[in-house]
């Protein structure tokens, strides 16, 4: 089977979708953060990007890994 990776967007609240994919998927791993920093087009400490890993070792079907980022 082909390997998927898909890519999401969302305005603004990347972190609150974490947080509810976190709660979604128990097996959901945050691989990395990166903010914005000070004087960036958003307030600083903003999450810019991220990017997660559902499913890896828990499935018959290798691991999915999904980015997403913030515009």
């Amino acid at each position: 089977m082909p390997k998927i990776t898909p890519f999401l967007w969302f305005n603004d609240n990347l972190e609150e979708a974490l947080a509810f994919y976190s709660s979604v998927f128990k097996n959901l791993k945050v691989l990395s953060v990166s903010r914005y920093s000070a004087g960036a087009p958003r307030p600083a400490g903003t999450v810019m990007t991220a990017s997660i890993e559902i499913g890896t070792g828990t499935s018959s079907q290798p691991g999915v890994k999904n980015h997403s980022a913030v515009g």
